[in-house]
């Protein structure tokens, strides 16, 4: 592929996102879709964030980052 052709599909790409992302997504949103027809009445809609794929590095990532933001402010909020 030459560089050309490659600077060409990223400008596609930022156009018309393709991919294991894009269709993480798409899953995501039918799954919330068809979860929100079949709730209980009266219970809260369910988000898509319930169903979207996250790799387990990811997951661990984003929760130590999240105690670490925790603790940050309540390291400032205690000074």
């Amino acid at each position: 592929m030459s560089a050309r052709e490659f600077m060409g599909w990223q400008a596609y790409y930022q156009i018309e996102p393709f991919g294991a992302d894009r269709d993480n997504w798409h899953s995501a949103r039918i799954a919330q879709i068809l979860a929100n027809i079949y709730r209980k009445s009266g219970s809260a809609p369910v988000g898509m964030s319930e169903f979207m794929y996250v790799d387990q590095k990811t997951d661990r990532e984003r929760k130590e980052q999240a105690t670490l933001t925790w603790l940050m402010q309540r390291s400032v909020e205690s000074n």
